[in-house]
């Protein structure tokens, strides 16, 4: 009967145990200084990637407008050039071979 109820004992214990160890064992690294330079550390350069990042996007869009813009220069040059073909293929139009 003892073995059963020891074995009944450590299984409501364990359950119990490995939190309050966990939690002890981060209080330790805290109050060590051990958690949280490591922690800033760690934040510190997620922080650094993001700006990273923000940067790139905007970059990436400054060249997505600036290459729209292009496009649409491109378009009315074409459409500029068009015209002056057509208005010499009229001009040269009347003369014959």
């Amino acid at each position: 009967m003892k073995s059963v109820d020891n074995i009944r004992w450590r299984n409501h214990l364990i359950p119990l145990l490995v939190p309050l160890l966990l939690l002890l064992g981060w209080q330790l690294s805290v109050s060590c200084g051990w958690l949280s330079t490591r922690i800033a550390s760690a934040t510190e350069q997620q922080t650094q990637v993001v700006d990273e990042i923000n940067r790139s996007i905007t970059e990436i869009n400054d060249l997505a407008t600036q290459g729209a813009d292009r496009s649409r220069d491109i378009g009315s040059i074409s459409r500029s050039l068009d015209g002056y073909a057509q208005q010499l293929q009229q001009q040269t139009g009347r003369f014959k071979v």
